[in-house]
């Protein structure tokens, strides 16, 4: 069996780029230690892969590859044809309609429609669509409440700002999460107040309009927030 060292530089490129197809990011300085090459010779494979991929004759325009300064390493990026919030329409969709598919069926559709969407957008669908599956499916045949719950999904994925009128007041937030709790159903809202969130009761949320991305949530205080249990209620 050859070694990884003994491989000739067509083989290395080989594996190199079925590896990134599969997913694992290539860490320049590990190939080198790996194939007992240059750090140089490393980067020269894979501008190999990109020029492959820039072959219109062999290559994808969906793909290519990213650079991650930060841990040195390169990954095979898919771009996607579809944007997270037409995947989230055609599943919450699917699964709205009486259509008599199996838990499996419904399943493999899932992965395939997500396999659609960008790369960096994957895992927070796939936990998105969990969470309303689990805590939303029993209440997606009530008045309004089907689109309701997409506009607060989509309005997740793009960090958009959301007004809506909440007991008859007129509210602005980035809708955080949302959640079940003691069979009451809320969205955590990031309000552009002294870093102040709050929950709402997504049953009571009327005329939402997509604002954009008017409130900006900084990323320290999304990713603190998000990890603490101190939240604020509202009936």
């Amino acid at each position: 069996m050859t070694s990884s060292k003994d491989m000739n530089s067509q083989e290395r490129v080989l594996a190199e780029a079925i590896r990134m197809v599969s997913g694992e990011k290539i860490s320049v300085k590990a190939e080198a230690d790996k194939y007992g090459v240059s750090k140089r010779t490393i980067l020269r494979d894979i501008s190999a892969i990109k020029h492959s991929l820039d072959d219109k004759d062999v290559g994808n325009s969906r793909f290519f590859i990213k650079y991650d300064s930060q841990n040195n390493d390169y990954q095979l990026f898919d771009e996607g044809i579809l944007t997270s919030p037409d995947a989230l329409r055609m599943l919450l969709s699917l699964l709205d309609n009486n259509v008599r598919i199996s838990s499996d069926e419904f399943s493999l559709i899932q992965k395939s429609v997500i396999q659609l969407v960008a790369s960096d957008q994957r895992k927070s669908l796939n936990a998105l669509l969990l969470s309303a599956y689990k805590n939303y499916e029993p209440t997606l045949h009530k008045e309004d409440a089907f689109e309701r719950l997409q506009q607060l999904l989509n309005g997740i994925i793009n960090y958009q700002t959301l007004e809506f009128t909440y007991n008859g007041v007129t509210n602005k937030g980035v809708p955080l999460s949302v959640f079940s709790e003691k069979g009451t159903f809320y969205v955590l809202m990031y309000v552009d107040d002294e870093y102040k969130d709050m929950s709402y009761q997504i049953e009571k949320i009327k005329s939402i309009k997509n604002l954009g991305k008017e409130i900006v949530v900084p990323n320290d205080y999304w990713r603190s927030r998000l990890n603490s249990e101190e939240e604020s209620y509202i009936s």
